[in-house]
């Protein structure tokens, strides 16, 4: 069985930012940056590095029925620069602009039933954890999902 399209899709916005990079026009290396999408994994801060995480997962009860389940999930990115990184705060600022590009992209070719991403909001600010040395360029996303769930055995 394959795995929740919820996790399909966080897995293909991963896979969209793998295309962020200065030689493919983009503001910043970010594709190749370290990545992660579990909220329990140890970060390395002394690279800037990518999470992926989900948040808000909402049915839309008017598009769904008793064989279709049609839900938005916000889906959270962000890139973590440390402080002795050069102009730290210009680079998240670079970082922003580039998710925020890519995630305007086609989804053609991802997972069957991710069927849109809007940008719904982006910031920068600094890490919440105490002593952090991190500047964060977060960008939130809506992805609409569409599945049909198999019926339980």
């Amino acid at each position: 069985m394959s795995e929740p399209l919820s996790w399909q899709a966080l897995q293909d916005v991963g896979t969209l930012l793998d295309a962020i990079s200065v030689d493919a026009g983009y503001h910043t290396d970010l594709g190749t940056a370290k990545r992660y999408f579990d909220r329990s994994q140890k970060y390395d801060a002394a690279e800037p590095f990518v999470v992926v995480v989900a948040d808000d997962i909402r049915t839309r009860e008017a598009s769904s029925g008793k064989r279709q389940l049609a839900s938005d999930m916000t889906i959270v990115v962000q890139y973590a620069i440390p402080f002795g990184t050069e102009s730290a705060e210009l680079v998240a600022h670079r970082g922003r602009a580039d998710i925020v590009r890519c995630l305007l992209t086609n989804l053609r070719g991802k997972a069957l039933g991710f069927t849109e991403i809007v940008v719904t909001s982006s910031s920068i600010t600094d890490a919440p954890a105490d002593g952090s040395n991190l500047v964060i360029a977060q960008v939130e996303a809506r992805a609409s999902l569409s599945e049909t769930p198999l019926p339980a055995t």
